[in-house]
């Protein structure tokens, strides 16, 4: 998925994109790279792109979506 992604990119066919996933993340994203290389190419070839923005896989973190978890919580330990 991310090679046709990045294969739409190059060739015009999709002219922007914002995800917050990508195959093989987890040698990524759970890594301390301070003091290292990102060796992902995928990644590196993404976050090259300006039309392209890359954001860590938590969108569910939003007002909402925690006081929804927190109400449902609370609610089940009331039950």
């Amino acid at each position: 998925m991310t090679n046709a992604l990045i294969k739409g990119l190059e060739n015009g066919i999709i002219g922007g994109a914002d995800i917050d996933f990508f195959e093989n993340e987890q040698e990524v994203i759970y890594i301390d790279h301070n003091y290292n290389a990102i060796k992902n190419r995928d990644l590196l070839i993404l976050k090259a792109y300006l039309i392209v923005i890359v954001t860590p896989h938590a969108d569910f973190y939003t007002d909402q979506v925690s006081y929804d978890m927190v109400h449902c919580s609370l609610e089940s330990l009331k039950e």
